[in-house]
């Protein structure tokens, strides 16, 4: 307990301003003590010590004048990314000072576990704010959601899976696609690349050509999204849905803080809905995302069939987390013929509209 409290002290006293930090950086800083103060999950050790570590990187990152005139130099539409092997970090600039990441692995110690998000840390260098990352060995996807060596997809339990996953669609992370979402040699599901958080709809919506989807991710094609869990797993699973419970206050609370841009609606629509799900023993969780997508649930399956035809791939070969990324973003890519127009067409009106 008395270790908590000298951990709290290192960071607040750390938080005092110096020449490097007389900016946006100083600001965050004490906000940042403020809210260790008003929320009670940010006590949590490894939440400080990552911050005490991510503070004598940035006097560093400051320092570096290389690094601060080309980040100053770059425009604000472009994405920057400089990996600092020497001090095991990455530095990623944003398009608009977006952070995003930093939001998601702070967000993750109110949702019951950061285990499951890379930490990331916001620095404002050369005028324009940018995240810092620890660097991790894991294995990644390819672009189709493939590429996962079978070892690794091995080793991630089904435990792992539903909680990894529930947490990425309440926190609203956009952005799963495999190349996005790493395993570690442990096989603990790591979200990485989270630039796109708190923001996505809750039900499909239609495109100009295709479907937006809201919450999806490529690991929906992994062996573990239709196997069902046994008891113990639901049991588990049952326990870290109701971590949730504290988390519509404690976010209202996080906001006076941060500036984060979330549709508080969308936010309790989504939990209420994980709440609701009829989580038992033989549950898959193919039929969670049947569930909170209860409309298309029946067309799910025949949509993998139309997006193989584009593909140029069998069926087997993809499942919904290829299909919905296919739908959302990659249609447009593809020139589809009048026949697989109109197939799509009729889809859309059939299980979204």
């Amino acid at each position: 307990m008395w270790s908590n409290y000298y951990c709290i002290l290192i960071v607040i006293m750390a938080f005092k301003l110096n020449p490097l930090l007389a900016d946006w950086n100083g600001t965050f800083d004490a906000k940042t003590a403020q809210l260790i103060e008003a929320l009670p999950a940010l006590k949590h050790p490894d939440y400080l010590e990552k911050l005490v570590f991510f503070k004598k990187i940035r006097v560093k990152l400051l320092k570096d004048s290389s690094l601060v005139s080309k980040i100053k130099n770059s425009s604000p539409d472009n994405k920057v990314m400089v990996k600092k092997s020497n001090l095991n970090v990455i530095i990623k600039k944003r398009r608009r000072d977006g952070i995003d990441d930093f939001f998601a692995w702070e967000l993750s110690y109110l949702t019951g576990s950061n285990a499951y998000v890379l930490p990331s840390f916001p620095v404002k260098i050369g005028g324009q704010k940018c995240i810092v990352q620890i660097l991790e060995s894991f294995d990644l996807g390819s672009k189709d959601g493939g590429g996962y060596p079978a070892s690794s997809l091995n080793k991630v339990t089904m435990e792992t899976y539903w909680k990894a996953l529930l947490q990425c669609s309440v926190l609203g992370i956009g952005d799963m696609v495999a190349t996005n979402i790493g395993i570690s040699p442990k096989g603990i599901i790591r979200y990485f690349d989270n630039e796109v958080s708190l923001s996505y709809h809750n039900i499909p919506e239609r495109t100009t050509i295709g479907v937006s989807m809201g919450f999806t991710t490529q690991s929906l094609d992994w062996p573990h999204y239709r196997r069902s869990i046994d008891y113990n797993t639901m049991k588990n699973i049952k326990s870290f849905i109701r971590k949730f419970s504290h988390f519509e206050k404690d976010i209202t609370t996080y906001s006076q803080y941060r500036n984060i841009n979330y549709s508080k609606n969308n936010l309790k629509e989504r939990l209420d809905t994980i709440r609701a799900f009829p989580l038992r023993e033989g549950s898959s969780f193919r039929d969670f995302i049947g569930w909170i997508y209860p409309k298309m649930n029946f067309g799910m399956d025949e949509l993998n069939v139309i997006v193989a035809s584009f593909m140029n791939k069998r069926v087997s070969e993809i499942d919904h987390g290829t299909s919905f990324f296919f739908m959302s973003r990659r249609i447009k890519k593809y020139r589809a013929t009048e026949t697989q127009a109109r197939v799509v067409e009729q889809w859309i009106k059939r299980y979204v509209d």
